[in-house]
């Protein structure tokens, strides 16, 4: 099944109507994003995109805790308010350890301490992964942007050029099966031998 928009409303009310959404229990698993003022639902991702996610958070956590790198994550679920039509729940967030305190559904990242966020494309999501949301990221100032790219066993790094507040082209590529260096303050090679 692929993500389904919501019938627009006021603009007032589609941050309301996505709080609601999250909240739904007939929605459970089902992610609500706001993506160029519109409500999008995405179902349950396969175990396929959640084996990647969860790999790569474990990756990532052995680091942390081996480096003490003082890194916290989030996976599949923390909203980011990225603009006024651009609420978007990332598959991994990697911030410091106390970055978004506050105990809000969606976060503004501005002034955040977010290092790197990580989209696993889905082929009903992946025009927006490269689309509206890499834009929003780079809005954002989100330093490195990782699309895992499901449908073409690719992943691809995306570094910010503040000047211009937009990604250019891939600053590391690595087809799956071959490691990929994340930048500071992972800096560690991402073994994606079991992506495939």
């Amino acid at each position: 099944m692929s993500a389904q928009t919501i019938e627009p409303t006021p603009f007032e009310d589609r941050w309301a109507t996505l709080s609601h959404l999250d909240n739904d229990p007939a929605l459970a698993g089902w992610r609500a994003e706001l993506i160029d003022g519109e409500i999008s639902l995405t179902p349950p991702p396969l175990p396929d995109h959640e084996r990647i996610v969860t790999d790569t958070v474990k990756q990532i956590v052995i680091e942390d805790h081996t480096r003490h790198l003082g890194l916290t994550f989030w996976a599949g679920g923390s909203g980011l308010r990225l603009g006024l039509g651009l609420g978007v729940k990332p598959d991994i967030i990697i911030t410091g350890q106390d970055a978004f305190a506050e105990p809000v559904e969606y976060s503004n990242p501005k002034g955040e301490p977010i290092h790197l966020v990580v989209e696993v494309t889905s082929s009903s999501t992946r025009a927006k992964d490269y689309g509206e949301k890499m834009r929003g990221y780079a809005t954002a100032r989100i330093p490195n942007y990782l699309i895992i790219d499901r449908q073409e066993g690719i992943c691809r790094l995306y570094c910010l050029d503040a000047a211009k507040a937009a990604y250019g082209p891939p600053a590391a590529i690595a087809p799956f099966g071959k490691p990929l260096t994340l930048p500071a303050p992972l800096d560690f090679d991402l073994d994606t031998s079991h992506f495939a």
